[in-house]
């Protein structure tokens, strides 16, 4: 194998989808969030205010890696994160399962280019990667300009066997799916095709927004741009299985619906919504039943809840991973103060129990005179 030489590009066409994908399947980790057809939408929607920066690794002509990095240029720090961020559960990081010393070639060609007041962050790295285990590496070395974040788990249910069959029949899912069929009719419909999505697209918008209007966090298809990115990948995956949309009827009342992913053989759990009107009849869980029933009907060996350990996904999973961001600081002051924050507040937790430390914040907050 001839040696690793990085070029970097600026524009995604420089790559090409053929010659993207055709690396994305043969890929350590072939993630629907790294192809061609996800980037691509994403950066067209998010690139105001940013500089688009691929580095492509390559071995002679074979192409082994490929970094996408967006650059911005703020008053106080530079920063450079991946494309996708903000939306994809796992990194974009394509590299040869073959060969992974194309990642470290990329990265040091990365660190060498960035300016010296640049942040640079890897967001949503998956812990069952090569790559993970390379920049959890650098944040243990004396003297590092890097971090890692908090993991956050990522819970999976197993579906193989008759696992699928198992979680659906699960006494709590058959009674709130009684409990809905009470109201009315119950329809479930699975689109696939762009010209069956779109038109469904604005009542789920309005679904989302409606469900998580009267809490802290706000729906994000409140931003034109985050509407029209889910547009484009419904027409950019339209007609290949890769990307379902479902939607779960009373009646003729659209109650529920789901916008979710096939990826490595797993279900993808991303973007659901119900009317908030229904609540109290659990139109979510039934969603979930009918989503398991989904992904065993395909083969599909398991649903993959990605980021966050809200207490349903736990009822249903069965394994766990994580994910983790690693950040490279500017300087080496700035890191070991990340580093002291984040060491006093894992003590904290060990030593003060959470009441207590909520007191302490009202406490000091009161002192304050705020």
């Amino acid at each position: 194998m001839n040696l690793v030489h990085v070029e970097v590009y600026c524009d995604l066409q420089d790559i090409g989808a053929h010659r993207w994908n055709d690396l994305w399947r043969r890929s350590e980790v072939p993630s629907v969030f790294s192809r061609f057809e996800w980037i691509e939408p994403w950066w067209h929607r998010f690139a105001e205010g940013r500089e688009l920066r691929v580095l492509a690794a390559y071995a002679g002509d074979m192409l082994l890696g490929i970094l996408p990095t967006a650059w911005s240029d703020g008053r106080d720090e530079c920063k450079v994160s991946l494309l996708g961020e903000g939306h994809a559960d796992y990194a974009a990081v394509l590299t040869d399962a073959r060969h992974p010393q194309a990642f470290a070639a990329m990265l040091d060609s990365l660190v060498g280019a960035l300016p010296r007041r640049a942040r640079l962050e890897f967001p949503e790295v998956r812990s069952d990667t090569r790559y993970y285990t390379a920049l959890e590496n650098l944040t243990t070395r004396i003297n590092s300009h890097w971090t890692a974040n908090e993991k956050v788990v990522c819970p999976r249910a197993r579906l193989d066997g008759d696992r699928a069959q198992q979680l659906a029949d699960k006494p709590s899912l058959r009674r709130k799916a009684r409990k809905l069929g009470r109201i009315g009719a119950i329809h479930v419909t699975h689109y696939t095709a762009a010209d069956d999505i779109l038109p469904c697209l604005p009542d789920f918008f309005e679904q989302h927004i409606a469900r998580w209007r009267t809490t802290e966090f706000p729906s994000l298809f409140t931003d034109a741009r985050n509407r029209a990115f889910y547009q484009d990948l419904a027409a950019r995956f339209s007609g290949s299985g890769q990307l379902i949309f479902t939607r779960l009827c009373v009646d003729e009342t659209p109650v529920a619906y789901h916008l979710g992913f096939v990826s490595e053989g797993d279900f993808i759990w991303y973007k659901p919504s119900f009317n908030p009107e229904y609540s109290k009849s659990s139109p979510g869980e039934v969603l979930i039943r009918e989503l398991i029933l989904l992904a065993a009907e395909r083969g599909l060996t398991g649903l993959d809840f990605t980021r966050g350990d809200e207490a349903f996904k736990l009822r249903f999973a069965d394994s766990y991973r994580y994910v983790q961001a690693f950040v490279r600081h500017p300087s080496l002051f700035q890191a070991a103060r990340v580093r002291s924050a984040a060491g006093a507040k894992r003590l904290a937790k060990k030593v003060i129990p959470g009441q207590a430390i909520n007191w302490l914040k009202k406490l000091a907050t009161t002192r304050d005179g705020n």
